[in-house]
């Protein structure tokens, strides 16, 4: 995988993550209720799956480029991500949920296509 493959995938997964992180939150899961969207699932399974995608995404970026510029890599990427999540809740919070499964799912591509 080359290393803009190995960023995207670890920005997308950093996407997923933080959305889960922000949906478990009761606040915006109740904002985003309001606004016509419908969570699945609880908050306590969001904010497992969030730390697990966050875990799995810093176990990929040291297997791929090693302990000193994978960790900086991964933390770049989920800064980049809550950047993200942050904007769309402040601005676009019904795609909120949408954004997480889209970049989930093309996280998965790009893990099996490179």
């Amino acid at each position: 995988m080359t290393v803009s493959g190995l960023v995207l995938t670890l920005c997308l997964v950093g996407v997923s993550a933080m959305t889960c992180l922000c949906l478990a939150m009761k606040r915006h899961a109740f904002e985003l209720a309001n606004t016509g969207g419908a969570l699945p699932l609880s908050g306590k399974r969001l904010r497992c799956l969030g730390w697990l995608l966050i875990v799995s995404m810093f176990v990929f970026a040291v297997i791929f480029q090693g302990w000193s510029f994978g960790l900086v890599s991964a933390l770049a990427c989920l800064t980049l991500a809550a950047m993200v999540v942050i904007m769309t809740v402040t601005y676009y919070l019904p795609w909120l949920a949408r954004l997480g499964v889209v970049s989930a799912i093309l996280a998965a591509i790009l893990l099996m296509v490179g």
